[in-house]
């Protein structure tokens, strides 16, 4: 709107676009073929189109004739391009003015009425001019908002400037249209005497004042204020309109029943605009802001509703019925506070293809229920950039936006509900669909600040299939205070829906009753893509994060975040990160569940109940306590279901169960690392039990088992009702020992520690030990124990690895068979103990260096038996020495003469090399060692294969006191370890054939080698 003049009751303005300033020039005809050039308008209000402007510029203009150009004007086809042809005006060539002048066209022949909100075109074309003869118009720089308003036709159609050129440029082609004007109360007092005797196009100016009246608008005129009148409705309609292309502008209404009404019985009305009203303070029974019957294709910009404090029935912010097409733009309702009945901000009934943008409700507080936007069989709608807050039904529900049987509905930009707060004990709902399918929310939404005392749901779905969240969602700081239930996001035989952005579900609380994060009832095939975050559940009875019933074929593909769940009493269960029921073919992954907390009965990660062929992948739960029964996952009557990546660690309860399978049967669990599991009465890391039917042909594929405790703990027990169960390579600590194995009768097992055996004498050890027990008379098992080449030492031979059985103190061999290429050793075992692998020991060698050594004969070899036999065995071996224990002082052997003597099992001895030597020694290992040690130094050796260190050897020796050893490298002592002196980090380590001086403090002591 860039100029107005008024003058005898007609107001004209003129309309341009752009910058207006002269910068390109467009010639016609040209090379490119064009043949008309066009601007856009679009009338503000009724009015009469008048003249046109062009700037014409003179450059490049060759020869034109005198027949000129035609200036044309059509109507919009829809598209913003050009329609039908409503008239053209012919301006010779003489009578067209060069920039810097502008040729004036009077288009007032024409007769032409255009309504307020409609489109037109103004272009030109040059009228039989001959290739090269052109005219130019002119057009302004393109660089100002994106309008698209600018056209050219050529090469058979219609294209904007923007799209041939890469140029938004507007030409400069002014428009001015005229409105007829009557002054209200100057012309006529009344508003409606002023309608009575206005004609179709005419524009009604209203002064200051209040006007007590019902007005009635059954004309196509323009009703606009002059500066801020009010329409007092007293009770009744304060503006009913029921004719089409009726504009309303700046007008504020007060104390009606309905605000403006719409409709007209004959035919459907359309073409209204309403632009920046005010209607507040509506009276009544009930009462409407704006009422829509039968309207299609109206405009409302700027509107406010507001202060419906005094109506006793029901309220509408805007109530539309049958009426489609309809735009709102930036609309604000509040204090619709009403004492009886119900509240709704939007009220929608069969209302098709309406937009709103820039929707802000709040202050809703009616005594029944209140509804933010209410939809029912209303299709095809669109919201944008909507807040909806302080939603306080004293009795009722409160809803922040409700559909019924309404499909194809979209939401986007900044949806934001806040503040629902049913006062008595009624429900709560954020969104709430139901019957409503392939609505679309399209962007981020916030649900916030919901607070009740019976049941709230942050968004709620109801037989309502194929809806589409694209962006993130967020619910937060939700209280219900004394009522039953509280679910983040709800769904009711709802299929086929899809949550493509993360949701956080934060600061939730139900007070007294219990919680769901995402709850699937009788809902099939919906997907989950975002990552679900649920931290800080408080949750007085029973918890859930996720919890599916009798749903299948869903999809949770993000990471699912459940963390600081601490607030849980479990009355009636407990607690489940992930709960299905009875729900089979869903995929989960990747989990992250930790830190839940109960103070009753059950906490678990993830719990199925009668749920099959489901998929869980990178599962990780952590940190689970305080409950009589403590899972990380748990099975019953669940079959046929897969976990693949699965961590369960950090458990704790009255009894604890990393994975715990009751009557279910053909799961698989791939790679499962179980570790830490506390049991205050029982524990297992993978527990099998049920009566009087088990669970059957389970697999567990890979896994490590460790650190399970409790007074009885296992890392696995499988009860005697469970059969054809396959473990395949699972690693119990401490050892740690990795086993595969299929059992009959129940079977347990579970890892050992050091203290509880002594190692076999003479044989090597692999560090591979396993507790087995039976759980009936005939239970069997058929373990495998892997090993890696690593763990076979260089003095066995990997052939020799067998079984063996701790039989009492003693290891028994029991049949086995080794598997050299695939490094296991396999038994069938059928009595049981405490198994482990040995091998024997047959070879080591040692390397020493020149001068002198202390060593032992670790094993018992026919080529030597002296100590002259020991020193010819040996290269450049000259002298073997022995200690006299009685006498405290050395014994010598020469080589090749003098003093000879027996080399005695578990002894030490020193031997002096003139040169380093390797040597190598094969034989068997030593069984049986008995050494009667002196008061004072006493020279042993070290025969076991693993090496033991200074402390653990002065513990095992009776009122030994200190461990002396050399280094022979360096020719010298190294520090004693004295029992009464240590010094922190200093433990010698002494391997197999090394001999150390013990020094006894007062007796005689008897040493068995260990």
């Amino acid at each position: 709107l860039l100029a107005m003049n008024a003058n005898a009751g007609i107001i004209c303005e003129r309309l341009q676009y752009g910058n207006f300033v002269p910068t390109y020039y467009w010639t016609i005809p040209d090379a490119h073929g064009d043949d008309y050039f066009n601007e856009r308008f679009t009338m503000q209000y009724n009015g009469h189109l008048t003249r046109a402007y062009l700037t014409m510029y003179q450059a490049g203009s060759v020869n034109i004739t005198g027949e000129g150009i035609d200036v044309i004007v059509w109507d919009d086809d829809g598209f913003g391009f050009p329609g039908t042809e409503l008239g053209r005006v012919n301006i010779p060539y003489d009578n067209i003015a060069i920039f810097p002048g502008e040729t004036e066209v009077n288009l007032t022949p024409l007769g032409l009425l255009f309504t307020a909100g409609q489109d037109f075109h103004i272009g030109y074309t040059t009228v039989n001019q001959a290739a090269g003869n052109v005219m130019a118009i002119l057009s302004d720089d393109g660089s100002g908002p994106l309008l698209n308003r600018s056209s050219e036709y050529w090469g058979g159609g219609w294209g904007l400037m923007i799209n041939d050129w890469g140029l938004d440029v507007d030409f400069l082609i002014a428009a001015e249209v005229c409105y007829d004007i009557v002054y209200v109360p100057d012309d006529y007092p009344t508003i409606q005497d002023a309608i009575n005797n206005a004609t179709d196009g005419d524009t009604i100016v209203v002064r200051d004042g209040t006007y007590y009246e019902n007005v009635v608008v059954n004309k196509s005129i323009t009703l606009m204020a002059g500066s801020s009148p009010v329409i007092d409705g007293m009770g009744g309609t304060g503006i009913n309109i029921t004719a089409n292309n009726t504009v309303v502008q700046d007008m504020t209404i007060i104390n009606c029943s309905t605000g403006v009404y719409i409709h007209n019985d004959s035919f459907t009305i359309h073409g209204v605009l309403l632009d920046n009203n005010t209607i507040c303070n509506a009276t009544g029974t009930d009462a409407y802001g704006i009422s829509l019957l039968e309207a299609q294709d109206n405009t409302f910009e700027n509107t406010t509703i507001c202060n419906f404090t005094q109506v006793t029935g029901t309220a509408y912010g805007v109530y539309m019925v049958e009426s489609n097409g309809s735009e709102f733009i930036n609309l604000t309702i509040y204090e619709l506070d009403v004492v009886v009945q119900t509240d709704y901000g939007i009220y929608l009934d069969n209302s098709h293809w309406n937009n709103f943008t820039g929707i802000v409700i709040y202050d809703l507080n009616g005594d029944s229920a209140d509804y933010g936007i209410y939809l029912t069989d209303s299709n095809n709608n669109s919201f944008e950039n909507t807040s909806i807050y302080n939603v306080t039904a004293s009795n009722g529900d409160a809803y922040g936006i409700y559909l019924s049987h309404s499909d194809n509905n979209t939401f986007s930009e900044n949806m934001s509900i806040l503040n629902l707060d049913p006062i008595a004990d009624f429900d709560v709902f954020g969104i709430y669909l139901t019957s409503s399918d392939n609505n679309e929310f399209m962007d981020n939404v916030t649900i916030s600040d919901m607070e009740g005392d019976y049941y709230g749901y942050g968004i709620y779905f109801s037989s309502s299939d194929n809806n589409t969240f694209f962006g993130d969602i967020a619910i937060s700081n939700v209280t219900l205070h004394s009522g039953e239930i509280g679910y983040g996001i709800y769904l009711s035989s709802s299929d086929n829906n899809t949550f493509l952005g993360g949701i956080d579900i934060l600061d939730f609380e139900v007070e007294a009753g219990d919680g769901y994060g995402v709850y699937l009832t009788s809902s099939d095939n919906n997907t989950f893509s975002g990552n679900i975050t649920i931290p800080d559940f408080d949750i007085y009875h029973d918890a859930y994060g996720v919890y599916l019933n009798n749903s299948d074929d869903n999809n949770f593909t993000g990471l699912i975040n459940l963390s600081d769940w601490g607030y849980p009493t479990g009355m009636d269960f407990g607690i489940s990160g992930i709960y299905l029921n009875r729900s089979d073919h869903n995929l989960f992954g990747p989990l992250l569940i930790y830190d839940l907390r109960c103070s009753w009965y059950v906490v678990s990660g993830i719990f199925l109940n009668y749920s099959d062929d489901n998929t869980f992948d990178n599962t990780t739960i952590n940190d689970l306590s305080n409950g009589l029964n403590v899972y990380g996952v748990y099975l019953n009557h669940s079959d046929g279901n897969a976990f693949n990546s699965t961590v369960v660690e950090n458990m704790s309860g009255d009894y604890a169960y990393g994975l715990k399978m009751s009557k279910s049967h053909n799961n698989v669990f791939n790679h499962t690392n179980i570790s830490r599991i506390e049991g205050f009465t029982e524990a297992s890391g993978i527990g099998v039990s049920s009566y009087p039917s088990g669970s059957d042909n389970n697999v567990f594929n890979g896994g490590n088992i460790s650190n399970i405790t409790a007074p009885a703990w296992w890392s696995f027990h499988f009860c005697e009702y469970s059969d054809n169960n396959t473990i395949i390579n699972y690693t119990l600590s401490s050892y740690p020992t990795t086993v595969s194995f299929i059992y009959g009768n129940g079977i347990a097992l579970k890892s050992v520690q050091k203290s509880e055996f002594v190692l076999k004498p003479g044989y090597v050890d692999i560090g591979k030990f396993i507790n087995i027990t039976n759980i009936t008379a005939t239970s069997w098992i058929n373990i495998t124990i892997h090993y890696d080449d690593e763990d076979v030492p260089e003095y066995t031979k990997e052939t020799t690895l067998r079984f063996y059985e701790l039989n009492q103190s003693q290891w028994e061999p029991m049949p086995s068979t080794v598997n050299e290429a695939s490094n296991y050793v396999n038994a069938n075992i059928t009595s049981f103990s405490i198994y482990g692998i040995f091998g024997n020991f047959t070879t080591i060698t040692f390397n020493l260096s020149e001068g002198w050594n202390m060593i032992t004969i670790p094993l018992i070899n026919d080529s030597f038996s002296t100590a002259e036999e020991l020193g010819t065995f040996i290269p450049n071996c000259t002298i073997v020495a022995l200690w006299s224990a009685k006498e405290q002082r050395y014994v010598s052997h020469i080589v090749g003469f003098g003093y000879d003597f027996d080399i005695v099992n578990g002894t030490g001895y020193f031997i002096y090399v003139t040169d380093d030597t390797q040597v190598t020694l094969n034989g068997s290992g030593i069984k049986e060692i008995n050494l009667s040690l002196k008061t004072g130094y006493d020279l042993i050796g070290w025969t076991h294969s693993l090496p033991t260190n200074a402390s653990t050897l002065l513990s095992h020796i009776t009122n030994c006191v200190k461990v002396a050893t050399w280094n022979a490298s360096q020719q010298m002592w190294m520090p004693e370890y004295m029992a009464f002196q240590q010094v922190p980090g200093f433990d010698p380590e002494i391997i197999a054939g090394e001999g150390m001086f013990v020094f006894i403090i007062s007796g005689t002591t008897q040493w068995d080698g260990d």
